[in-house]
């Protein structure tokens, strides 16, 4: 019991002596002491929906255990076998007829609809199994390092913003750390982790580009692009648009940036839409079919838990902006306070209260924004439209609904703040001075 305690604290404390001394955590202008207060904020969301998961819910169906047992079931092969062990781990000749009892032992590592896709569940098995040369097996050293992961990400998102423009810290630390649903499942040892740690690297790496140029800032781009690929190939898809976007208004310096934006957009819709043409996966038919098997799983499931009703997709381009208004509502909106009772969902119902009251805000205290600003605005709301659209497309369930955008929701809550004017907040607001830029 004390070796299964002591090791992760010691790995916590190791990780907050690295924030204390880390050069690199001193360019946010950010107190040591409020950025190991956030690391430890971390720790207890990723502690605490372990602990969920653990005693609310059954652990044989939650997906931090069957990532976590599917690692270790790889692991179970470097005793004996440390060559098979690594094939597993690396891909190479990973399909040898010896490992298929470690792959069945972990049954995570199949899915049964792949849509010629990589399977990213793999990604989560490879990486526990990968912590359990330092762990043994302790879940929580595991817990412990994926904090940590989704600590960087979001320091990465924070001080790629604070590169960008010129924002608040205590605004910067409440988009990119405190927001609920971002906080609890991008902090477990879940894919969202991956995700936040991929998504802030590739996005201070693209602001670094947009300042400096140095030839390591393209080996950085490549690397966090690979992970989104294999921890969720969509949001990579989804962020692309924005990250060039931003480039190119940095390098050609556009007074109006929709100028630039429209034929980005444009041609991302029109390589969507002719994806079979040119390669072997046609992405609308793949994005038609997740939905058709998503809906088919959830109805063969008694225990499936908030499913709700989305429109039927077909394979065109058409079917995908007739429906792109109510995928949008759904991402926007719900769950809303009227269908939920308890659980996490209620914290994602008050949170799409709160942004809703937040819109209206804006609308009340809009002021144009400022070239720089609206160049974020508009990088940002495209990243939050073109996730927001893909998951409302195809998610008929509320808690997976509520996962799967939560890694647009820092870009979106920084896309309303630049539209607030401050002369026109009224002054006891004023003198809170927490919207000053």
């Amino acid at each position: 019991m004390f070796i299964k305690i002591a090791t992760p604290l010691a790995l916590f404390i190791a990780f907050s002596v690295l924030i204390v001394l880390g050069k690199h955590f001193k360019l946010a202008g950010i107190k040591s002491k409020i950025l190991v207060i956030l690391f430890l904020i971390k720790l207890f969301a990723a502690v605490s929906i372990t602990m969920i998961y653990t005693h609310y819910y059954n652990p044989a169906t939650a997906d931090i255990f069957k990532y976590y047992n599917g690692g270790l079931e790889i692991y179970r092969a470097l005793e004996d076998r440390p060559g098979d062990y690594f094939k597993m781990i690396t891909g190479i000749k990973a399909d040898e007829p010896q490992l298929h009892q470690y792959y069945d032992a972990a049954d995570f590592w199949y899915k049964e609809f792949d849509y010629g896709l990589y399977n990213d569940n793999r990604t989560m098995i490879r990486f526990n199994a990968i912590l359990c040369l330092i762990s043994n097996g302790n879940i929580w050293v595991h817990v412990v390092v994926m904090a940590f992961l989704s600590f960087l990400g979001s320091y990465w998102l924070l001080l790629g913003f604070k590169k960008f423009i010129r924002i608040r810290n205590s605004i910067l630390i409440l988009a990119t750390f405190l927001i609920p649903t971002l906080l609890i499942w991008s902090s477990g040892l879940l894919k969202e982790g991956l995700v936040i740690f991929g998504l802030g690297a590739l996005f201070l790496t693209t602001i670094n580009i947009r300042q400096n140029f140095k030839w390591w800032h393209l080996m950085v781009l490549v690397l966090s692009g690979f992970l989104l690929v294999l921890a969720k190939f969509y949001i990579l898809l989804c962020i692309v648009p924005s990250l060039v976007f931003i480039w190119i208004t940095a390098r050609y310096r556009l007074k109006k940036p929709l100028v630039i934006l429209a034929p980005i957009v444009l041609l991302i819709v029109l390589v969507f839409s002719t994806s079979k043409y040119y390669s072997p996966l046609d992405l609308p038919l793949i994005i038609e079919q997740k939905q058709s098997d998503f809906v088919k799983m959830l109805n063969s499931m008694s225990d499936a838990g908030s499913t709700i009703s989305i429109p039927d997709l077909e394979p065109n381009i058409g079917s995908f902006i007739i429906n792109l208004p109510h995928a949008v509502f759904n991402s926007f909106m719900r769950p809303h306070i009227g269908e939920v009772t308890f659980g996490l969902s209620m914290f994602a119902a008050i949170e799409n209260l709160l942004f809703l009251l937040f819109i209206v805000f804006v609308i009340i205290f809009y002021r144009k924004p400022s070239p720089p600003l609206k160049t974020m605005f508009w990088a940002n709301i495209t990243f939050v439209l073109f996730l927001f659209t893909l998951v409302g497309l195809t998610t008929p369930n509320l808690g997976a609904l509520v996962r799967y955008k939560m890694p647009a929701l820092p870009f979106l809550f920084l896309a309303l703040y630049v539209l607030v004017g401050n002369q026109k907040l009224p002054r006891k607001i004023r003198e809170l001075n927490i919207f000053m830029e």
